[in-house]
């Protein structure tokens, strides 16, 4: 098991070995997969992290493996981590099971909630932020997820959103090409989607939403949201196409390769396309304060 983890983080990475040594090679490598992005997506939201009070409390929607909300804890938060397991992520439990038994930090204020995000039931259970990385495109009612999260965890509260933008012709959990919406998709690339190597690749296909920055940007601005968008995740994506070992492996030589060679000019454009049309949409939302 290669886990390409580069900072120091707490996790026995011998005991991990241990719990995954009879694990088929497909679940060590999607592990690996899960586990490099929380380290990537963690540095993402440290500038977010480090304006905030310690101790306050803080919701990570579709926590998956659960490795982004222990290392939010660790630096000093109560967490509150949901975690529905929808199509395609059966596997989120046991993988999770395998890194809390890992874990070498406490982890005793995170709570962890097997369900879809669930409004706050006191004052005390309201968080001051909330996160979202790489699950919007999985929520077929994305809008009233959004409406939820920002009409009941307060005035003042920030909702920050990662996903990749579907005005982009690609799709990155099949790994094809797009083709105008998401019905041709499928009709063109049938075959690739049906023997994809994810979990019920056909239930996974139909739940996904193809959001876009231009969508949120509307929507926020039709609800009355305070919206902002960043150029941060995709700049990070970026720094990964040379840096990143376990990212190179899962993307593939050729995409890499593409990748690299176009990585200047990558970058100055991620400074002068608005960050709204950029590869990764990386936002804010929040309600505005009267």
């Amino acid at each position: 098991m290669n886990l390409g983890i580069k900072r120091e983080i707490p996790l026995d990475l011998q005991k991990l070995q241990s719990v995954t040594d009879e694990w088929s090679v497909e679940e060590r490598d999607l592990l690996d997969t899960y586990i490099n992005e929380a380290v990537n997506f963690f540095s993402v939201l440290q500038e977010d992290l480090q304006s905030l009070s310690k101790g306050a409390t803080v919701k990570e929607i579709g926590s998956g493996i659960g490795l982004l909300s222990l290392l939010v804890f660790n630096q000093g938060f109560r967490v509150i981590s949901f975690e529905p397991a929808s199509a395609g992520f059966s596997l989120m439990h046991k993988f999770r099971n395998s890194i809390l038994t890992s874990w070498k930090g406490r982890r005793d204020s995170v709570e962890w909630v097997s369900g879809k995000y669930s409004p706050p039931k006191s004052k005390s259970e309201k968080a001051v932020y909330t996160f979202a990385v790489n699950v919007l495109e999985h929520v077929q009612n994305w809008r009233n997820l959004l409406t939820e999260v920002v009409s009941n965890e307060g005035e003042g509260a920030q909702f920050r959103i990662i996903f990749p933008n579907y005005a982009y012709p690609y799709e990155p959990h099949f790994n094809i090409p797009t083709a105008f919406n998401k019905q041709l998709t499928r009709l063109i690339f049938s075959k690739q989607i049906k023997g994809s190597s994810l979990n019920d690749p056909q239930t996974f296909w139909n739940d996904l939403s193809w959001p876009t920055g231009t969508q949120l940007a509307r929507f926020a601005s039709e609800s009355g949201y305070e919206c902002s968008f960043s150029p941060e995740a995709t700049r990070s994506y970026l720094d990964r196409v040379a840096s990143d070992e376990t990212f190179q492996r899962r993307k593939g030589a050729m995409t890499i390769e593409v990748l690299s060679r176009s990585l200047p000019t990558l970058h100055r454009l991620s400074g002068w396309i608005p960050p709204r049309s950029l590869p990764v949409i990386d936002a804010k939302i929040r309600a505005f304060r009267f």
